[in-house]
């Protein structure tokens, strides 16, 4: 069995990541990553495609916010956590069997796209309640050539 094992993976959003919040008020963000491992075939030297691997992936606090202003179905992401492999019985006694990582770490691939980092700023205790008062997110300056965005901030 697979609990507790550190695992980065890479794959595409099969959804949009759903964005919801505990009874407590903390945010946690839900998603499923499809991985598509490619393995060599030595006798025929050709890449082949494996049997897809679905993990459905949790993210909590400000990264559950980040990720579900950020993230749409399709894109290719890298995520790092704890995988852990679960297994229920349904009402009719069948089992059923997933794999689940809590993520630590989300981030856009640039393998197939081109990203633009946005930071934003975190309120602190001092910082007064009003919305008007709120400091803008701060865009990274682009280096060298323009480049094309594929950030979700234009939503």
């Amino acid at each position: 069995m697979l609990n507790g094992l550190e695992l980065t993976a890479a794959g595409n959003l099969t959804a949009a990541p759903e964005l919801r919040f505990t009874s407590n008020g903390l945010a946690v963000c839900n998603f499923t990553v499809a991985v598509n491992p490619r393995q060599f075939n030595s006798q025929t030297k050709e890449w082949a495609e494996a049997e897809t691997i679905f993990i459905r992936c949790a993210v909590w606090r400000d990264l559950a916010e980040n990720v579900a202003e950020s993230f749409s179905r399709g894109d290719r992401v890298l995520v790092a956590g704890e995988l852990k492999f679960t297994e229920y019985v349904d009402d009719d006694d069948i089992t059923h069997a997933y794999l689940e990582m809590n993520v630590r770490e989300i981030a856009a691939s640039v393998k197939f796209a081109q990203v633009t980092i946005r930071k934003i700023t975190r309120k602190s205790a001092e910082e007064p309640e009003d919305e008007d008062e709120k400091p803008a997110a701060v865009k990274r300056p682009t280096r060298g050539k323009s480049r094309t965005s594929a950030s979700r901030s234009a939503k």
